[in-house]
């Protein structure tokens, strides 16, 4: 993309499902301006709770300009780790 800049502003993040790596994908949970220039989040299936509830989210962020707040705390140009829950419609009453 000749005259495109990416490398500064906030970016999304979604995570998606499938039963198949070739999809189709169902949306998951969409997060806008995740991590400030959040790059390659992801959940390791191997950091899955046997009931699927409780994961790791790995990602990076924060990558330009080095000075900015971290966002959510903890995160930084780096592999950041946070442990996430999944609820049901129970959990939220």
């Amino acid at each position: 993309m000749t005259g495109t800049k990416t490398d500064f502003g906030e970016f999304d993040s979604y995570t998606v499902e499938s039963s198949s790596m070739t999809g189709p994908w169902k949306l998951v949970h969409y997060w806008p301006s995740f991590g400030k220039q959040a790059c390659y989040p992801n959940l390791p299936s191997k950091f899955l709770s046997s009931d699927g509830r409780n994961a790791w989210l790995w990602y990076g962020s924060n990558f330009s300009p080095w000075d900015r707040e971290q966002d959510p705390p903890g995160s930084g140009y780096h592999l950041c780790e946070q442990r996430i829950r999944f609820l049901t419609a129970a959990d939220t009453l």
